[in-house]
C-alpha cells in the first residue's frame, strides 16, 4: 500500500497520519533514489532542463547568480533565448557555487514516475528540488521554509544545523518571511539538532524550522527535497468564503458601493454590515456537497496526471494488462453496480459486469496483478471485455505488459 513512500520515510502509515513536528533523521542502508537520479545522471538531466532556465539556478553562500550569467541569448541562428549553458555552470560549480534544479520531477522520467506513486499514496501535492553542492561549501544562508521538507541524501554528505522556528506554523505574507537570512538569529541560539547525513539517510525538517547546511568533505554533496505542498485550513476557510459570496443574490453582488466610502467611514461601515448580512443569510442555503466537490476538484487538478496513451495499440484476449494504481484518486459504487473512477483530471466509470473484477484488484492493492482483458468481464462476451480493456487503456488506467 506504502511501496513508494517506504522507500524514503520509516513507518509510513504513521508519517501519513501525524508528521513529525520536530526535526527527525531516518538512517538506512539503502540508498532506494540512487537508483532513481544518480549524481552520475545530472549529465544529462542539465541537458534536459537546458530550454527550462526558470527552473535552474545558481547560488553562491545564499546569494543567487543573474541567469543571464549562464544562459545564452537569442542568436541569428535560431537558438532558444535562455538556453542553460553547462559550460558556464560548471565554471560556476568550479568556484563553490550551488546548483538548484526545482521541479526535477519534470526533467528525469525515472524520478517523474516514482513521483507520481509518491504523490498517489500521500494525496498531496509534491515538488522535487535537487540541489548540487561543491566539496566543504554553503549554499544558502540559514532560512526557513513555508512549507515540510524531506531532505533525501543521494551521494556525498552534508551536515545540517537546525533551530526552533522563528515564526511557527508559517504562511504567506509572516514577517520575517520563507527564504529570508536568518544569520542573526542563529547567533543567540543553540542548534536543537546538528547532523551529518550521507548517502540513504533522510532528514524531515517541518515547515518555519530554521535550518542551514554544508558539505563539509571533500567531495561533491547531492541530495533531493520532497517539499509538501500541503493546505492549510486558513486556505479552507477562503475558498469556503468564496463560495459563500458566489451564493449571494447576483443582482446585489453586482450593484456598486457608494461614492465616498473610501474616506467615510461610517459609510464603510454601512456597508461591511450591508455585505455581512448578507452572507449570513446565505449561510443555511449553501450546498455543502458542491463546495466539497469544487475544493476536492480543485485539490485534484495540482497532483500530476498519468500518461494517457496518444495512439491505439492491439489488444485482444491474449494481451495481457496491468493496473496504473496512481492513475486512481478514489472509487464509489453506484446502486446500480457501476463503478465511478475518480481521476486527476476527470472521472471513468465502469460497467457492472467488470466492476467486480476491477474493485476487488484496488481492495486488495494488487497492482502488480497481471490480467487479461478476458478476465475483467468473462460473461459478457471476448469482444465485450476487449472494450473494456482498451477504454481502461486510453484512460490511462491500465497499461499493455
Amino acid at each position: 500500500m506504502f511501496d513508494a513512500m517506504s522507500e524514503v520515510i520509516n513507518s509510513p502509515s504513521t508519517f501519513k497520519e501525524n508528521p513529525p513536528t520536530v526535526p527527525t533523521v531516518w538512517r538506512s542502508t539503502e540508498n532506494n533514489l540512487r537508483q532513481i537520479i544518480g549524481i552520475e545522471n545530472l549529465v544529462d538531466i542539465l541537458d534536459g532542463v537546458v530550454h527550462a532556465k526558470d527552473n535552474v539556478r545558481i547560488t553562491i553562500d545564499g546569494d543567487t547568480i543573474d541567469s543571464g550569467a549562464y544562459t545564452a541569448a537569442r542568436t541569428e541562428g535560431g537558438s532558444f533565448a535562455g538556453e542553460v549553458l553547462p559550460i558556464q555552470v560548471a565554471k560556476y560549480l568550479e568556484k563553490g557555487a550551488s546548483l538548484v534544479i526545482n521541479n526535477l520531477e519534470r526533467h528525469w522520467r525515472p524520478l517523474r514516475d516514482y513521483h507520481r506513486r509518491l504523490t498517489h499514496e500521500i494525496g498531496t501535492g509534491i515538488e522535487c528540488v535537487g540541489f548540487l553542492t561543491p566539496p566543504k561549501e554553503r549554499g544558502f544562508r540559514p532560512h526557513y521554509d513555508q512549507l515540510d521538507v524531506l531532505i533525501c541524501q543521494v551521494s556525498g554528505h552534508k551536515t545540517w544545523r537546525l533551530y526552533k522556528p522563528v515564526v511557527e506554523n508559517p504562511l504567506i505574507g509572516d514577517n520575517p518571511p520563507a527564504g529570508a537570512d536568518l544569520s542573526g538569529y542563529i547567533s543567540n541560539e543553540q542548534p536543537f539538532l546538528e547532523i551529518e547525513l550521507g548517502p540513504g539517510e533522510r532528514l524531515w525538517i517541518p515547515r518555519g524550522w530554521v535550518h542551514v547546511g554544508f558539505s563539509g568533505r571533500n567531495e561533491y554533496s547531492w541530495h533531493v527535497s520532497l517539499v509538501f505542498c500541503d493546505y492549510t485550513h486558513k486556505w479552507l476557510a477562503l475558498e469556503i468564503i468564496k463560495a459563500l459570496a458566489t451564493s449571494v443574490d447576483e443582482s446585489f453582488l453586482r450593484s456598486l458601493l457608494p461614492r465616498g466610502v473610501a474616506s467615510d467611514r461610517d459609510l464603510l461601515n454601512v456597508s461591511v454590515r450591508a455585505v455581512v448580512e448578507r452572507i449570513i443569510e446565505t449561510l443555511p442555503t449553501l450546498d455543502f456537497d458542491h463546495v466539497v466537490h469544487s475544493v476536492q476538484r480543485q485539490m485534484r487538478t495540482t497532483l500530476p496526471s498519468v500518461p494517457r496513451p496518444l495512439t491505439d495499440v492491439h489488444i485482444g484476449p491474449d494481451t495481457w494488462l496491468q493496473i496504473v494504481p496512481e492513475s486512481i484518486l478514489a472509487t464509489s459504487r453506484r446502486n446500480d453496480g457501476k463503478l465511478d473512477l475518480q481521476l486527476s483530471r476527470g472521472k471513468l466509470t465502469i460497467n457492472e459486469s467488470a466492476a467486480d473484477f476491477f474493485s476487488r484488484i484496488l481492495e486488495a492493492g494488487d497492482g502488480d496483478r497481471r490480467w487479461l482483458s478476458t478476465d475483467l468481464a468473462p460473461q459478457v462476451g471476448v469482444e465485450s471485455a476487449i472494450e473494456v480493456a482498451k477504454k481502461l487503456y486510453k484512460a490511462g488506467v491500465a497499461r499493455v505488459l
